[in-house]
């Protein structure tokens, strides 16, 4: 019996940290679409404000999206049937070096 009892627990625990992630990848979605939803109003306000005019107003908007992106990333998570979140194959620093690239044969640099 205790063994049973134990095992549900585990199984609950397991079903809680799935329905948690699901839940906050959803939250900060819909957060990110109310940050997006103001964004223009607010860059227009800052640029009134400062007086930049419409250069200055794309700027800061671009800005503005790319801290909302950031703050918000984990509605960007991707994750399987189980709940976890599936890496990808190659991050975005990832420089890929051909053996040819390496010895200097496709840009006619000898490596002597």
């Amino acid at each position: 019996m205790k063994e049973l009892r134990l095992a549900l627990q585990a199984v609950g625990r397991k079903l809680a940290v799935y329905l948690n992630r699901r839940k906050r990848v959803k939250q900060e979605g819909e957060r990110r679409e109310i940050f997006l939803r103001y964004l223009g109003e607010v860059a227009g306000a800052v640029a009134a404000i400062k007086d930049t005019g419409d250069r200055g107003k794309k700027d800061l908007f671009t800005r503005l999206v790319e801290v909302a992106k950031k703050k918000t990333a984990v509605a960007d998570t991707v994750m399987d049937d189980r709940g976890k979140k599936i890496e990808e194959e190659l991050g975005e620093n990832v420089l890929i070096v051909s053996a040819e690239t390496e010895h200097g044969e496709e840009t006619g640099e000898s490596t002597s």
